[in-house]
């Protein structure tokens, strides 16, 4: 079962200035035996294109 997909914190370019860490947070809550909270958050990245 998928809990949570996207991405890992507030911050795509520098990991220090992250203020929320989505992926700490819903494992935290799953180990909890808490609803995993965030189901989903965009995640910053670039386009593949096939050709």
């Amino acid at each position: 079962m998928v809990r949570y997909r996207g991405a890992i914190d507030d911050n795509a370019q520098v990991e220090a200035y992250a203020k929320e860490r989505y992926v700490a947070q819903v494992l935290d809550n799953i180990l909890a035996g808490k609803p995993a909270g965030v189901a989903d958050k965009r995640a910053a990245g670039c386009l593949i294109k096939r050709m």
